[in-house]
């Protein structure tokens, strides 16, 4: 026993300990305890006389080692006890060692016994050799404390490799080992594992001192001292060895390594298993590769009559894969329905009675494929006794092929008879002999000889004349192995007398001795034979009938050769070509075709050459001898020989030159305006084009587009008719070629729109000089007879600014332009920019819209009072049109009844206006007011139709008193007036329709209109009302106009009065009628009807 300070200092030792202390002290006082404990147990020991000191309760007993004088450690159980103050602690110990040997020796035996128990199960259990060596490797490393094992394989006779099988605790720690021990192999001798190998006991080797150890380095580095290996041994016969490496050092253990060599031959066990599992395998695969690989399919059954194996081909002879059929009732799978009852008996009697049916004999018999279709079989079943068991082993071969051969073979020989027999050709055969053995019914009607007469009989008697052609001894070539025939032999019936035509074939029939006869085949052509006279009589009355019509023909023919040469002519084509007929035949067709058109017939001759045409037309000019050129149409036809080879052609050549002259007209006509002889829109938009492609090889200049609008030439055409107004623009038309060069072209487009296209234009300068000029020439009068027409001409221009201006582009600017001109006075020119092409675009817009609002009524008329001064009431009405815009609102005439005029809708827009306005007279006749009128404005376009008086009629008939209705109409609409305006004018004035001059004294003002024309009313225009308090002029002209309507007996009515002063001067100046804003706005129907009723 011993007391340890709170410093662990020994402060008293008794006896008995210090004789056991090592090493000795002669004064162990003041030592300390923890010195003299075994390095193992210090930590341990350490913690334990640490808690001692601080805590009473800890247990105070423990088992530790200390250090002996001979140095071997002494196993001591302690008992200890402390006050936890930090105080001394006293030791209590009893010797232990011999338990502690004893404890040792037991755990040793039992961790033996553990190792071989784990190496006999893995010997048992295992799948295979790996399995159980990585679970023994494991189970010793971990028993026995070891960091490494591993294990070697022999892979060829006396040589150790490393099987890659290890157990290791630190894979990092000795990768150095493990690489170099995979990276050789051991011979027997060689190295640890060689000498175990060799010695075919268990080795141990100290790594740092055995010099047969090659691995030292690696095994060095990375702790290794000491390892040993055993044998994996099957008897006498070394299958591999196990090596373990140990960190500390190990002794050798004879205990140990008697039980290495049992566990090395538990293992033996798992190869002597694993070599007796693959005979049995080998032997297996063998017999399943005998089975898989045969050519018949293999049934193997139990003895219930279940499938028990079934192979490759019985899957691909009847449809069931493996896995599916195994387990099922051969019944119920390849028996067929009506056989399953007899069957069943017969597999009953042979249990029974073991009497066999089928067993061990092959027969013929019907199997079932899956999808349920039968298939003949050739059956060998036998039986076979397993572990006392009854089986059964079926080979099953098809018997399809076979079937079909035999099948085939009847087919044919029934085939061969039906030939014979039914062929409109003789067939008959001979045997060695001559003798004849078959004898089909042709040959009975060939020859007269029936068939029952002709068998038998040699075959020189039965054609006697073939033997005077020489066909006889074809018999004997067909007897000697050789095929041969003859064609167009004659055969006199010897019967009949009657002569036919053959054509024939002989033939051997082979046996298995050889030649054993022969064949022959006649076909009668005694039919053809006369065809072919019938053909040749008819052949030479075509050829004649040909030859005939080739010298007749009014059409031009020839036969050229495949070079070109004439080969023959007609007079019709020498006539065509001013030639000779010998002059004709010394040339080509290439010499006598322009030159123009000689390269266009090369496709078409290949064609012919190659087969993949048989005729071709075209197209050309020839040249007459004259030297003039002669359009034709060349029809060509190849002529061939019975196998198509082609001989030559057949040319028919029609003069077609009047024809190509009416083309040419036609598409001159197609081109051009049929009145003035001008380019048409068609025309000019292509040449255009071109003109622009060639301006990028100008050096300078542009291209300019002129378009061309004749201001009032509407007044003309509708007022003088239009013969008037075609000799207005076919003179127009004159001037316009007149004033370009020869390179720029002048086009009409229709109407009197005409687009001159100036090329190469050096400035806008230049463009302005040629459209003044046209101003200048236009304005010049054009005499009608004895009437002068005097027009002037509104003009836009557009330049291209590059080649890659649109043709359209650029006529509709110029077009946008000269409705710019127009609306900016007239006989003028404007140059197209891009403002005016959206106003182009805008007037487009109004026309469409236009369109839609006379289809969706949106037009409306407003009512502006007339008011008779005298009286100072309302007494009519002017009807004035206004546009409800579904955007813009309500537009006023001036923003769309211009665009109507040029459009053409205005006529439209009239008969509105008149249906409107009569159905509005209409109502005021029911409310009693006839003394109101109405005066509607008319176009000179509506007046010129005869449908607009017709019109008028109508509607008056059924709303309105004709008196009531007043139209209003400008002076120039007089200019020119043509007889269908006039007789229009006359009709509504029978009718009793009123007639208003609007605008009177603004425009060609002339007397003589008044004088000619049933005008009733005279408007004083609001030009002049409206200076007329302050201007003396417009007074005078307004007093003017007043009068002169009195004197002819016309009312007087000025419009536009705004002020009290104007109205008061026109009291003054005795006008009959006025209106105005001081009067009265235009306003909606209802409203002025509300002013009538008040």
């Amino acid at each position: 026993m011993c007391i340890v300070g709170r410093d662990g200092r020994l402060e008293q030792v008794n006896p008995a300990l210090e004789r056991s202390l090592c090493p000795p002290s002669p004064d162990l006082l003041g030592k300390r305890f923890i010195d003299y404990v075994h390095d193992d147990d210090r930590a341990r020991v350490g913690g334990v006389l640490s808690s001692l000191a601080n805590d009473a309760k800890t247990p105070g007993s423990f088992d530790a080692r200390l250090c002996g004088r001979d140095g071997s450690p002494i196993w001591i159980e302690w008992r200890a006890a402390g006050d936890g103050s930090q105080g001394p602690i006293w030791l209590v110990g009893k010797d232990v060692s011999k338990r502690k040997a004893t404890e040792r020796a037991l755990h040793r035996e039992k961790d033996f016994v553990t190792l071989l128990q784990i190496a006999a199960v893995a010997a048992n259990e295992a799948s295979s050799l790996e399995e159980a060596l990585e679970i023994v490797i494991a189970a010793v490393c971990l028993r026995r404390e070891l960091p490494l094992g591993h294990a070697y394989l022999i892979t060829e006779p006396g040589v150790l490799k490393s099987s890659r099988i290890w157990h290791v605790q630190e894979t990092q720690r000795f990768a150095p080992l493990i690489e170099a021990s995979e990276a050789r192999t051991f011979s027997a001798g060689e190295g640890l594992p060689g000498n175990v190998l060799k010695a075919g006991r268990p080795l141990w080797i100290d790594v740092a001192t055995d010099p047969a150890f090659a691995r030292r380095e690696a095994a060095q580095s990375c702790g290794v001292r000491a390892a040993f290996a055993f044998p994996l041994a099957l008897g006498s016969e070394v299958l591999g060895v196990l090596e373990f490496f140990s960190t500390g050092p190990l002794e050798p253990d004879d205990e140990l390594f008697e039980v290495m060599k049992h566990v090395g031959a538990q293992l033996g066990r798992v190869v002597e298993r694993s070599r007796a599992r693959d005979a049995i395998r080998d032997s297996g695969e063998r017999a399943r590769g005998i089975v898989e690989t045969a050519n018949d399919a293999f049934v193997g059954m139990d003895g219930q009559g279940f499938i028990t194996d079934w192979n490759a081909k019985a899957e691909a002879l009847f449809g069931w894969p493996h896995d599916e059929v195994v387990g099922r009732s051969l019944a119920e799978t390849l028996i067929p329905p009506r056989l399953r009852a007899a069957h069943a008996n017969a597999v009953t009697r042979y249990q029974d009675t073991e009497h066999p049916t089928i067993i061990n004999r092959t027969v013929e018999l019907p199997a079932l494929h899956r999808d349920g279709h039968e298939i003949p079989i050739e059956l060998t079943v036998w039986p076979l006794v397993q572990n006392g068991g009854l089986t059964f082993n079926a080979f099953l071969r098809d018997m399809t092929e076979r079937k079909n051969a035999q099948e085939e073979i009847a087919r044919t020989r029934d085939f061969a008879q039906t030939v014979a027999f039914g062929t409109i050709d003789g067939v008959f055969a001979f045997d060695p002999e001559m003798k004849l053995t078959e004898w089909n019914p042709a040959m009975e009607r060939i020859s007269g000889i029936p068939r029952a007469r002709a068998l038998g009989r040699d075959s020189s008697d039965v054609f006697s004349s073939l033997q005077d052609s020489g066909a006889q001894g074809l018999l004997w070539a067909a007897l000697e192995g050789r095929a041969a025939g003859f064609s167009d032999v004659a055969h006199v019936h010897s019967e009949t007398g009657e002569c036919s035509f053959y054509d024939g074939s002989f033939a051997p029939l082979f046996g298995k001795e050889g030649v054993v006869g022969g064949v022959a085949v006649l076909h009668d052509i005694t039919g053809r034979k006369l065809l072919e006279d019938q053909l040749r009589e008819t052949s030479e009355r075509i050829s004649n009938a040909f030859s005939h019509t080739f010298n007749n023909a009014l059409t031009g023919m020839a036969t050229v050769s495949l070079d070109g040469r004439f080969e023959q002519v007609n007079p019709a084509l020498c006539s065509l070509l001013g030639h000779s007929e010998e002059e004709l035949l010394a040339k080509t067709t290439e010499e006598v075709t322009h030159e123009d058109h000689r390269s266009a017939e090369g496709a078409h001759m290949e064609g012919l050459l190659s087969g993949s045409i048989s005729s071709y037309q075209l197209e050309k000019q020839l040249l007459h001898s004259s030297g003039r050129a002669v359009w034709v149409l060349v029809v060509a036809s190849a002529v061939t020989d019975s196998s198509g080879r082609l001989l030559h052609l057949i040319h028919q050549v029609a003069d077609i030159s009047q024809r190509k002259q009416a083309e040419e007209q036609l598409t001159h006509q197609a081109l051009h305006d049929s009145l003035t002889g001008l380019a048409n829109r068609t025309l000019l938009l292509d040449r255009l084009e071109h003109a622009l492609a060639r301006s990028q090889r100008w050096t300078i200049g542009s291209l300019a587009v002129m378009f061309v609008d004749f201001d009032r030439f509407k007044v003309i055409n509708d007022g003088l008719g239009h013969e008037a107004g075609d000799k207005v623009l076919v003179a127009m038309a004159r001037r316009l070629e007149g004033l370009v060069r020869p390179s720029d072209t002048v086009a009409r487009f229709g109407g009197d729109e005409f687009v001159i296209l100036c090329e190469e234009v050096e400035s806008l300068d230049q463009a302005r000089e040629i459209a003044t000029r046209i101003t200048e020439a236009v304005a010049y009068p054009v005499q009608l007879g004895s009437t002068e027409a005097v027009l002037s001409a509104s003009i836009g221009i557009a330049l291209s600014s590059s080649p890659d201006d649109p043709p359209e582009a650029l006529v509709r600017g110029a077009d946008a332009a000269m409705y710019k001109a127009k609306e900016s006075g007239r006989g003028r020119y404007e140059v197209f920019d891009d403002s005016l092409g959206n106003g182009g675009v805008q007037r487009l817009e109004i026309e469409n819209e236009l369109r839609s609002a006379l289809e969706n009524g949106e037009l409306r008329l407003y009512y502006q009072p007339q008011v008779r001064l005298s009286e100072g009431r309302i007494v009519g009405a002017e009807a004035l049109i206004r546009w409800q815009h579904p955007r813009r609102g309500l537009l006023a005439p001036n923003e769309f009844i211009p665009i109507a005029e040029e459009c053409g809708l205005i006529v439209d827009i009239d008969a509105w206006v008149v249906k409107d306005a009569c159905r509005t007279l209409g109502r005021w006749a029911e409310k009693g007011w006839h003394w109101m009128s109405l005066s509607v404005n008319v176009s000179a376009q509506s007046l010129s139709r005869p449908a607009f008086g017709a019109l008028v009629r109508t509607e008056l008939a059924s709303s309105g008193d004709p008196c009531s209705l007043c139209l209003e109409i400008t002076e120039r609409i007089f200019m020119g007036v043509g007889r269908s305006t006039m007789e229009t004018i006359s009709g509504l004035r029978e009718l009793g329709v009123g007639l208003a001059l609007d605008d009177f004294g603004t425009g060609y003002s002339s007397l003589s209109y008044l004088k000619r024309f049933p005008v009733d009313v005279l408007k004083v225009d609001r030009s002049f009302v409206q200076g007329i308090v302050h201007d003396s002029n417009d007074s005078a002209i307004a007093a003017t106009v007043i009068t002169l309507a009195h004197n002819m007996d016309l009312a007087a009515i000025a419009e536009g009065v705004e002020t009290e002063d104007q109205l008061d001067q026109l009291k003054t100046l005795g006008c009959d009628l006025a209106q105005g804003f001081h009067l009265g706005r235009p306003q909606p129907p209802e409203d002025l009807e509300k002013v009538l009723t008040a």
